[in-house]
């Protein structure tokens, strides 16, 4: 039985969380490479498991054969390509093992092996619940992944085309309704999990931002207005740096309505100095795990997308 999950912190205090419940949400919250660690101790530790070798994909997935990237090892778990002119959603089974119950201890379950004790068959019944409620939770873990993914790209599909200028707000609460789960799933889909799209690899959560007005009466996803903001600044006179409200001035001028507090919010988001500080030749805070990203060009976390892979091997389409 799939378990659809969609409890909060205030249903939890009201509901008993199982035992198949909570690893049912355990694995959701789960990164590619850590769930892939899981299963193997799973493997390991269960009889009852066993991995389904014709369907388990490559031991590696093909984004990690660049050694630059391989340091970081991110994986995304879904990607969107674009097939006959439509985009689709792909889930990424690279390395994964698709798990399957044992055939010779089910015999044992089902009476086939009489000489089994009483105390061993109960033991391998506990084995077998754990078995059914570790293959239902990957298994719901998957499509709820593809289900919110397709929701956040019915929004964003601008950006597939444009890339960062053309993502628009959007808050979890939008996509929970487009993809029927609660906020709090939408949320744990959204942390450490990556997509791969034509404009590169980038977390799921990169994709949302509240907006900001335009002098159009629309919206502009804070994330478009960094944007802007780094490439101005990149751009700017050295011997004459941007202060914040000039910057907030420029976009003004562009339609978009930023107040010089929230330029020099979002300028220290992106670890860039004042427009003071930034005379010297070494004008940028350097972060050097952020510097490190650069330059492997690897995906990163919220803000920051560097690269475009590979088509992941061993996609199961699931449109």
């Amino acid at each position: 039985m799939n378990i659809e999950i969609t409890l909060d912190k205030s249903l939890t205090k009201r509901l008993t969380l199982t035992p198949r419940l909570q690893q049912a949400i355990r694995v959701l919250r789960m990164p590619l490479l850590e769930l892939n660690q899981f299963i193997t101790q799973q493997l390991q530790q269960n009889p009852l498991l066993e991995a389904d070798e014709s369907k388990t994909g490559e031991v590696e997935s093909e984004v990690l054969k660049d050694d630059k990237r391989s340091s970081l090892r991110v994986i995304p778990d879904v990607a969107i390509k674009k097939v006959n002119g439509e985009y689709r959603v792909l889930f990424n089974d690279d390395g994964m093992p698709r798990l399957r119950l044992n055939p010779h201890y089910m015999k044992i379950l089902t009476g086939q092996h009489r000489e089994v004790v009483d105390e061993s068959k109960k033991s391998l019944e506990r084995q077998h619940s754990l078995a059914i409620d570790l293959i239902s939770s990957i298994n719901q873990r998957r499509k709820t992944i593809v289900r919110v993914t397709k929701a956040i790209f019915e929004i964003q599909a601008g950006f597939l085309e444009h890339g960062t200028p053309g993502l628009k707000p959007l808050k979890l609460k939008q996509i929970a309704e487009i993809a029927k789960v609660h906020e709090s799933t939408a949320s744990r889909v959204a942390s450490d999990k990556y997509v791969e799209t034509p404009q590169g690899i980038f977390e799921l959560k990169y994709f949302f931002a509240p907006g900001l007005p335009t002098d159009s009466g629309e919206y502009v996803s804070s994330t478009t207005v960094k944007d802007k903001i780094k490439k101005m600044i990149d751009a700017e006179n050295a011997a004459k740096p941007l202060s914040d409200q000039g910057i907030s001035n420029a976009l003004g001028n562009q339609g978009i309505q930023v107040a010089r507090r929230t330029v020099q919010k979002y300028r220290e988001e992106l670890n860039i100095l004042a427009s003071r500080k930034r005379k010297t030749k070494d004008s940028r805070t350097t972060n050097p795990v952020q510097e490190h990203v650069r330059s492997d060009r690897v995906p990163h976390k919220g803000i920051t997308h560097l690269s475009q892979v590979d088509n992941p091997t061993n996609s199961n389409e699931l449109a």
